[in-house]
């Protein structure tokens, strides 16, 4: 981690904060006054790894009063080109978060085909990190012969995750949804039950 910074007397100036760890790079700067409820402004970038080595990093802004709450702003591009918007509470108890991430046209791995490409992404999550954040979703999927909508309910911590409902419906009689709980304390474990009516895989995965 590294900190560059000039205390005057209207505030810290951060001329430079950036660090680097588990491939997660981050350089940003702005400004901070330590009083009241300690105003800040910090905008930059952070990169993210993603499969395959593809670039990932987010255009940030954190704007607010760190003491309370923060407001974010992030454009990522390239793995995953979408915007990020909400609020986070960094120094509060179980960091409250409510955030939103809206994307079009994602896929999570160039070899997969364009029928699996997320359209329309709209991605949700609000908790902290005691009850865990719930996560709401939907995308579409193209498909071959027409779209295929996605669902999403879950929710997520640092023990687990719990899926409520991933749904996957072509018509009203064809769907496939999946609920059950994801476990990575020691390992990755997992427990899941299938409901399958008619589901055209085809539409989604054109190969036998």
């Amino acid at each position: 981690l590294e900190l560059q910074a000039r205390w005057q007397a209207d505030g810290i100036a951060i001329e430079r904060l950036a660090g680097m760890a588990h491939g997660i790079t981050l350089d940003t700067h702005g400004r901070l006054q330590p009083s009241g409820t300690w105003p800040l402004q910090l905008q930059g970038t952070l990169g993210l790894p993603a499969p395959e080595a593809a670039p990932w990093s987010l255009a940030l802004k954190l704007n607010g009063e760190l003491q309370k709450t923060l407001q974010l702003e992030a454009d990522s591009s390239g793995y995953l080109p979408g915007r990020l918007t909400g609020t986070v509470q960094p120094l509060a108890d179980n960091v409250p978060a409510d955030l939103q991430l809206v994307a079009d046209g994602f896929k999570a791995a160039a070899s997969l085909p364009d029928t699996l490409r997320l359209n329309d992404l709209k991605l949700t999550a609000r908790g902290d990190l005691a009850a865990g954040y719930a996560l709401v979703g939907q995308a579409k999927l193209p498909g071959e012969g027409g779209p295929v909508d996605l669902n999403l309910e879950g929710r997520v911590d640092a023990k687990g995750a719990r899926i409520a409902a991933l749904r996957l419906q072509a018509a009203p009689e064809q769907r496939v949804a999946l609920a059950g709980q994801i476990d990575w304390q020691q390992g990755l474990a997992a427990d899941a039950t299938l409901d399958w009516r008619d589901f055209p895989w085809r539409r989604l995965y054109p190969m036998a």
